[in-house]
């Protein structure tokens, strides 16, 4: 039906998106979420020769980079959020658009790797690769 029309996208800068660790305030300029799921395979001879899979088990990564914070060190067991590989930090929220809109929820999330860079021409970078503990759950609802 060439009636009707489908109402156009809605693109949004990545410039509002947030980062916070229970309530600290995570300084980040890139953030990536990689959900996934394993396969095990059902094949069968009813199949018709065709490969058949059922999704079992899930799982979640994620990177966030940013600039390490001198005046609130997150290396520091006396802050909140400790990043350090071998850590668990509590209550991750990747904001979509500011913190009023969707949001990836890691409850709770194993901190994996830390990468620190030093570049005399740039500021300190920190990138941590976390994976979730658990649960996750992806953004819903849209951005007002």
């Amino acid at each position: 039906d060439r009636g009707s029309i489908m109402a156009a996208g809605t693109a949004y800068s990545a410039k509002n998106a947030k980062v916070r660790i229970g309530t600290t305030v995570y300084y980040a300029q890139v953030w990536e979420v990689d959900p996934e799921s394993t396969y095990d395979d059902t094949s069968n001879f009813e199949g018709a020769g065709f490969e058949n899979q059922v999704a079992c088990l899930r799982k979640c990564t994620f990177t966030v980079d940013g600039w390490w914070d001198g005046g609130a060190n997150p290396f520091d067991f006396a802050t909140d959020i400790k990043i350090q590989d071998g850590q668990t930090l509590a209550s991750v929220k990747l904001y979509v658009s500011d913190t009023t809109g969707p949001f990836w929820s890691f409850p709770s999330a194993h901190v994996l790797a830390v990468k620190m860079v030093a570049n005399v021409a740039q500021k300190l970078t920190l990138n941590m690769r976390c994976k979730a503990a658990g649960t996750f759950t992806y953004p819903t609802g849209n951005v007002a």
